[in-house]
């Protein structure tokens, strides 16, 4: 029964195949042994003998193996195939008209061939022609790129690993002087300073360690320049390393930070070192193991100095204590060291000194002191105290020198002006012992100082004490004020090191628009010439373009016309296999002997008996698989043991079956097909059972069926008849639900809208819109199974995934045509390409380097836009290169340096070269990193290209640099002792405010009664007390305003003086400055006289509270004096010279001073 049956089905599934295949005027038949047809996709060949005996003896012969042959006729060549079927001893046989297979396959090459063809024409053509450029256009690209690194300010390197230069860039002759040639082959440290040549060569064996500063080149003319030189290594060529350096030109970025270093280390008055730069170097001469009496400490300590300041006003005191300072460095030798604590109190450190030398410097400072100073017309003078430290052996605390010296000038100081004492090691346990000569010990610790009886120093002319009216002038006075440099600057540059940056032109107006942004008659002609080369280039991309048009045309054609068959034979092919489903879908000859079948219903295990006779050899193959289950789908009895019943309990498809039953073909994973019979076991006209039959479908049939599912593999098919046409077939109920599918994802999912399936008419197809195992929309063809039960609609989607069949043979035409192709572009290449492919090396090289430099350098053309950046831009700022080309440039710029950088670069646009220091650019991820840029005026050799000539940036990022100055000007600006700003930084403060117009206040505040502090108590006591007055003035700005006072900056404080670009000033909140000594200056915002005199009662206020220090409570009052930019620049923003606004505060604050003096008593501090 079960045989039968599945041998019918196999007939059935015939048609199906045949449709599959999509024959069309063939035939698919299947042929009994003796040639006659018993079913055929031709209706009028069975019955019919259409395969002769000898034909038929031969397939035969073949086995399972299919055999193709050829016959011809009068209608042609037919091209025949035959394959066995094991199952029944059938033959499937496939004629077909040999021209008419794969005809559309073969017209299609025919057009491939002649598109193909005109293409390869077209590119020859090409060939030919850009050929002929080539060579030009390589020259011109070099000549452009050497022209452009003439123009660059950095220097390129390309060294081997032993420092030998393979490459010197042309930028060597405008920076150094050199020529570039001769250096091919010497070592690169010819070119650098003897000092710095080891340096250089430990980074070219090491390029991963970083850059370098501050390296000295040797220019033709023999005066070292300062560069910074980074390094990095190449990619191998041909088998060689190397290493390029870059060579960027700091000279006017190292004056700078000289400067700086110069400010951070000195008195900005006076000139000499400054207290903390003075410590730094007592303490490493008191590290350093040294013999017993071979350093000493002088502190310095002016008499009667508070007397000039009182009588003649700060600015007075100003020049005198720049006086004094000249006549210290004047007496000390090139290894001692001098500086300012402060006030009136000066240090020095002897080095390589005795007892006795130190003495006679200790005398010779004294009368240098006391000689005559001329002031505003008056000659005054002062007198100085010192002591004098000797360094015991060995490493020692600077404190400990320090507070001995200190102890020493205060001893000195008690016995009258112009006196030194001397503080000596002493033995231990001579704290507070006094030798027989008078001599008193100090310190604390194993190691104390012994101090001597001070002694005077005779001046080799008559003392003067106090104030005098001088009739004339001397000599000595006349030759101090000449001596007395200008504080705060280091020694001038040489003439070199000034021609490292480049003068600033001299104006000449600003350049009008027309000047700017039209093109001169030169340009215009240039222009002309590159438009007059681009017309054959732009010809021949037209018939370039018109070619890939037409082929793209032709393709668009073919697939459009392919497109519309495949649809239409997808109707067809969806109609024919809904009516082989209808057909193979009910076994309805089956329900009534299954129905006789002795089941119980009941007793399973005469059901199991029943089903076991069923499968006997007998009855049944022995692949069959048989359950009997219930109308629910679960099963009852299984053979054999242990297999499963391919579908769930409770699946739709039980339902289905209810009525006529329903044959489902379904895949394994092994790729094997079988069909499962589901028959209704029926009792008084009722189903109340299923019986399942399954059966494997071997031979071609099932082989196809499992191929055209997607499933089959190549045990399962029969070589050469049938082909995977890619396509999923559902059935989809009412609902548009799929019910049985080859893309098992999609059962039971909706696939189609039920809206698209009731439009259908039977016996027609549709297309419509189906959702694949992705939920994404696909084209797709639906149609009405006839004759089912319930609504049923069988969708097909061709998805186009199978192979198309065998391809025509275009081996002989295609490997003739590429043999045409590639001869005649290697001929052309060779004849056309060898003459320049040197130079095209040599520009490649060059391009490759100039992208390597560690600089970014790009080329801008007159609109302000990069025609060529380098991919250090990608490093330093991280944006790729194509990103930035033709945007402007100021793009990248911050805003605040925008104006400042627009006007620059307009300035340059008139040929003048120069450099912007201190600029900012932004970075991908929105910071900013600050550059050097320095600018130069280029044209190329020759020839048009990206690198048109314009100005050429060198952007130095200076980021290490940048560090270093901030270290510096923070040293610089700020005041040791107290944390406040300097005089320098006030001095700067107010110039900005002055350029800017910006209207301000000032309170200058005067301690009185500060000196006899430090000579009560000692220094210490002194600074403690600086120290909490500088905090209390900071706390009466923070409290007067609510928030932390300013710090008094500018927002470009660290551009130099003269640097092109904005600076401008920040309105301060409030800053305070420590002048020296005991001097303060308060800066405000421009605010009422009555709101200036009670910040000046505040602050007056607040000093006056006691100071707590080492046990004592010492009380400081201030004088205040006052004044401000408005009333001193007559009812303006302010003066142009901000010294003004000081001096009439100073003038304010000695009136005051003198006002109060009878008023104000001192309280002497508890002891």
């Amino acid at each position: 029964l079960v045989s039968v049956s599945a041998q019918e089905i196999n007939l059935q599934l015939l048609g199906g195949i045949a449709t599959v295949l999509g024959t069309g005027s063939g035939s698919v038949s299947t042929i009994d042994p003796n040639g006659v047809p018993i079913a055929s996709t031709n209706p009028a060949l069975p019955g019919r003998r259409i395969l002769s005996a000898p034909e038929l003896r031969r397939s035969l012969a073949h086995g399972d193996a299919p055999r193709i042959w050829q016959s011809s006729g009068p209608s042609g060549t037919t091209t025949h195939i035959t394959a066995s079927q094991p199952a029944t001893g059938y033959l499937t046989y496939f004629q077909q008209p040999t021209n008419s297979l794969y005809a559309d396959l073969r017209a299609s090459g025919d057009r491939r061939n002649l598109t193909l063809l005109a293409v390869a024409l077209t590119g020859v053509l090409c060939i030919v022609f850009l050929g002929l450029l080539r060579a030009a256009a390589a020259q011109h690209c070099q000549a452009g790129l050497r022209a452009l690194f003439a123009a660059a300010h950095d220097i390129v390197l390309v060294t081997d690993p032993t420092g030998r230069l393979t490459f010197v860039s042309p930028a060597i002759v405008p920076l150094l002087g050199h020529p570039d040639e001769p250096w091919l082959g010497r070592m690169v440290t010819e070119l650098a300073h003897p000092d710095d040549a080891t340096r250089l060569l430990r980074l070219i064996e090491n390029p991963t360690t970083g850059s370098l500063l501050d390296v000295r080149l040797t220019p033709a003319s023999g005066a070292d320049r300062w560069f910074d030189i980074a390094a990095r290594r190449l990619p191998e060529r041909a088998g060689a390393a190397e290493v390029l350096i870059t060579c960027h030109a700091v000279g006017e970025r190292k004056r700078q930070l000289d400067q700086l270093g110069y400010q951070a280390g000195h008195d900005v008055l006076t000139g000499l070192l400054n207290r903390s730069t003075f410590e730094e170097e007592l303490a490493a001469t008191a590290a350093s193991p040294r013999p017993a009496g071979t350093s000493a400490i002088l502190f310095v300590d002016l008499d009667r100095f508070k007397q000039v300041n009182d009588s003649f006003g700060h600015a007075a005191g100003d020049q005198v204590l720049q006086t004094v300072g000249a006549r210290i460095r004047s007496e000390l030798g090139a290894a001692d060291a001098g500086g300012r604590f402060g006030g009136d109190e000066f240090g020095i450190l002897l080095r390589d000194t005795d007892e006795p030398a130190a003495r006679a410097v200790a005398a010779r400072i004294i009368r240098a002191v006391g000689q005559p100073i001329l002031v505003d017309g008056y000659v005054v003078r002062v007198d100085a105290s010192v002591g004098l430290a000797l360094a015991g052996g060995g490493p020692d605390r600077p404190e400990r020198l320090l507070r001995a010296a200190d102890q020493a000038m205060y001893r000195a100081k008690k016995a009258g002006p112009g006196r030194y004492a001397v503080a000596m090691p002493g033995p231990p346990g001579a704290a507070g012992e006094t030798g027989a000569d008078g001599a008193s010990a100090v310190g604390a610790g194993a190691d104390e100082f012994t101090i001597a009886e001070p002694l005077s120093v005779t001046f080799p002319d008559c003392t003067v004490d106090g104030i005098v009216v001088p009739e004339t002038v001397g000599p000595q006075v006349a030759a101090d004020q000449a001596g007395a440099e200008p504080a705060g600057q280091p020694p001038g540059p040489d003439l070199e090191e000034i021609a490292d940056g480049a003068a600033p032109a001299p104006q000449t107006g600003p350049p009008s628009r027309l000047d700017l942004w039209w093109p001169s008659r030169q340009q215009r002609a240039s222009v002309r010439a590159q438009l007059s080369r681009a017309v054959p280039l732009l010809a021949l991309s037209a018939v370039i373009l018109t070619t890939t048009m037409i082929t793209l045309g032709i393709e668009n054609t073919n697939r459009r016309r392919a497109e519309a068959q495949r649809m239409a034979d997808s109707h067809a092919l969806a109609i024919r296999l809904a009516g082989f489903t209808a057909d193979l879908s009910q076994p309805r000859r089956l329900i009534d002997p299954v129905s006789r079948l002795p089941w119980s219903l009941t007793d399973p295990a005469t059901d199991a008996r029943t089903l076991a006779i069923l499968a006997a050899p007998r009855m049944s193959a022995a692949d069959t698989p048989l359950a009997l289950v219930d109308t629910d789908g679960r099963p009852r009895a299984i053979e054999p043991p242990g297999a499963a019943v391919p579908f769930p309990a409770h699946s739709p498809i039980w339902g289905a079956a209810r009525d006529n039953g329903l044959t489902v073909p379904v895949l394994d994973e092994s790729g094997e097909a079988r069909i499962y019979s589901i028959v209704p076991v029926r009792r008084a006209g009722r189903s109340v059972a299923f019986l399942v039959l399954g059966r494997t479908l071997h031979g071609p049939p099932g082989a196809e069926i499992a191929r055209a599912l997607g499933r089959g593999n190549a045990s399962t098919a029969t070589a050469g008849t049938a082909q995977n046409l890619g396509m999923t077939i559902s059935i989809v109920d009412g609902h548009g639900r799929a019910a049985i599918s080859n893309d098992a994802t999609t059962v039971g999912r909706i696939v189609l809208d039920p809206g698209e399936l009731r439009t259908i008419r039977p016996g027609h197809s549709k297309r419509v819109t189906a959702r694949d195992s992705h939920g994404s929309p696909r084209i797709s063809v639906a149609t009405e199974i006839p004759s089912s039960p319930a609504p049923a609609y069988l969708v097909l989607r061709l998805d186009y995934r199978g192979t198309a069949g065998p391809q025509p043979n275009h081996a002989l035409s295609d490997l003739l045509l590429v043999a045409i192709v590639v001869v005649t572009v290697a001929g052309l290449t060779r004849a056309i390409l060898r003459q320049d492919q040197a130079i095209r090396r040599d520009g490649a090289r060059l391009q490759t380097l100039l992208h390597e430099s560690h600089d970014i350098i790009i080329n801008l053309n007159r609109a302000g836009c990069p025609t060529f950046i380098s991919s250090a831009i990608e490093s330093l700022l991280g944006y790729p290169v194509q990103t930035r080309i033709g945007l402007p440039l100021v793009e990248l710029v911050h805003p605040e340096d925008r104006a400042g950088m627009h006007d620059f670069l307009a300035e340059r646009h008139r040929g003048n070269p120069a450099s912007l220091l201190d600029i900012r650019l932004g970075t991908a991820d929105g910071g900013y990193r600050w550059f050097d840029i320095e600018v130069g005026v280029w044209r190329p050799a020759s020839g048009p290209g990206y690198l048109d000539g314009g100005l050429l940036l060198t952007c130095h990022e200076v980021g290490e640099r940048r560090q270093l100055q901030e270290q510096l000007r923070q040293r610089a600006t700020r005041d040791p002792l107290t944390g406040l700003a300097n005089r320098l930084a006030l001095t700067e403060l107010l110039d900005c405010l002055a350029r800017q117009q910006t209207p301000f206040t000032i309170l200058l505040v005067d301690l009185d009664d500060f000196k006899p502090v430090n000579d009560t108590f000692d220094h210490q006591t002194g600074d403690d007390v600086l120290r909490t007055i500088a905090a209390r003035l900071t706390e009466v700005l923070r409290s007067q305003r609510g928030r932390t006072p300013n710090q008094p900056t500018t927002d470009r404080q660290t551009r130099p003086p003269g640097a092109v670009g904005s600076t401008r000033a920040q309105p301060p909140d409030g800053a305070v400055f420590r002048l020296g000594g005991d001097e303060f200056v308060m800066v405000l915002p421009d605010i009422d006289a009555d709101a200036l005199r009670r910040t000046a009662q505040r602050v007056r206020e607040t000093v006056a509270a006691p100071i707590l220090s080492a046990g004592h409570a010492i009380v400081i009052r201030a004088t205040v004096g006052l004044a401000s930019s408005r009333a001193v620049g007559g009812g303006g923003a302010g003066p142009r010279n901000p010294d003004l606004v000081v001096r009439h505060a100073d003038a304010d604050m000695y009136k005051a001073k003198r006002a109060a003096r009878d008023r104000r008593a001192r309280f002497p501090a508890a002891r």
